[in-house]
Formats: C-alpha cells, structure tokens, sequence
C-alpha cells in the first residue's frame, strides 16, 4: 500500500482497500470505511474529501508507475528498431518474470483497479491502456515500412481489437486471482500465443 501522511490516512486507506474489493466502489460509502477504521463519519471527511478522492489515492501511485514502465519499455523498443535488432521486440523471457515480480507486489492495488474500479474515471483503464499502445503501433508501422523491416499494412481496427483482447487477457491473471506461479503459466502461455499472431501479421 502507498505510503501517505499520517497513520489515521494510512488506517483509511487500509479500510478502504478492503470494503472497496468487498463490495465494489459504487456499493461502498464513506461510513463504512469510518465504522471499519473506528472514527465518525465527519471525522473521514478531514481526511479525504469524498471516495472518489480516497479511491484515487490508492490507485494513482500504481497508475503513474505503470504509465513510467510502458515509456521505458516503448523508448527500449524504439532502440531496437533504430539499431536493426527488431526481432529482439518478441524477446519476453525477462520481461515477462519482471512484470509478475510488479504485480504482485502490488497486488492489492491492481485488484483495486480491475476488480473494483465501476463507477470511477478508472474502470476502462485497461482498454485506454491497450488503445494507447495499438496508436503506438499503427504510427510505427510507417517507419518500420520505410526502413525495409516490414511490408505489413493491416487495418488499424484489427490492431485496436487485437490489443485490446491481449490487454484483457492480461488482466485475467489479477481478475482471476491467480497464484503467481500459475499467472508465469498463464502469462508465457498467452505471450505464445499472441506473439505468434503479432509477428504473423506485422511481418518481422
């Protein structure tokens, strides 16, 4: 859990975690979070504004951190590009133990995020995340075309359905609440897949 000033915020954010995985940010009010932690309902409000505001306490850091480790992973895959090591893009066996070894140190905030997000400004962040990423293809593919790394063209609709679907796939792993050792499983399984698929359709 992100570290914030003073133990009762701490105290509330610990609640909160809890109700809101229990029963979902829309069913969740902010007396509940005060009857868990042992304080008024007034007395919440001196803390944080609304849930909305709480929510978005325990997400945000996770949120920043992630958007951090997609800019360095993009600027990696543009090095690559740059110095003709484009088959190195399809190179998970790091990567893919580096992003369990995240998630599931911060577990709880992910499960926050896709299993209690409905009714906040975050419930379809996995399908902003994958749109983001299938803009970062499409506007790639001109320049891998010029360079001679490939010939692919495919329909930008296609590539927005295909990552969205890899994105939620994904995300199943947190749904699904899986043990780490079968999410490497399920994640190497699906990276197979799909990269299979990518690398049949982008042509390199």
């Amino acid at each position: 859990m992100p570290a914030h000033k003073g133990t009762t915020d701490q105290k509330i954010q610990a609640a909160a975690a809890e109700i809101f995985l229990e029963y979902g940010f829309l069913d969740t009010t902010m007396s509940m979070i005060a009857q868990k932690v042992g304080i008024s309902t007034p007395a919440i409000y001196k803390h944080f504004s609304g849930k909305q505001e709480l929510y978005a306490s325990l997400v945000d850091p996770l949120i920043e951190t992630v958007q951090s480790i997609f800019k360095t992973a993009q600027t990696q895959k543009e090095t690559m590009f740059e110095e003709r090591q484009e088959h190195s893009v399809w190179d998970k066996s790091n990567t893919i133990d580096s992003l369990l070894d995240f998630v599931y140190a911060h577990f709880t905030e992910m499960r926050l995020l896709l299993c209690a997000s409905e009714g906040t400004g975050y419930e379809l962040m996995v399908d902003k995340a994958a749109a983001h990423e299938a803009y970062i293809i499409i506007s790639t593919l001109p320049y891998l075309r010029k360079q001679g790394i490939t010939s692919a063209d495919p329909d930008p609709a296609f590539i927005h359905l295909l990552t969205k679907h890899y994105y939620r796939s994904e995300a199943e792993i947190v749904i699904q609440n899986m043990s780490k050792e079968d999410a490497k499983r399920y994640a190497e399984s699906i990276d197979r897949f799909f990269t299979a698929g990518w690398r049949d359709l982008l042509g390199f």
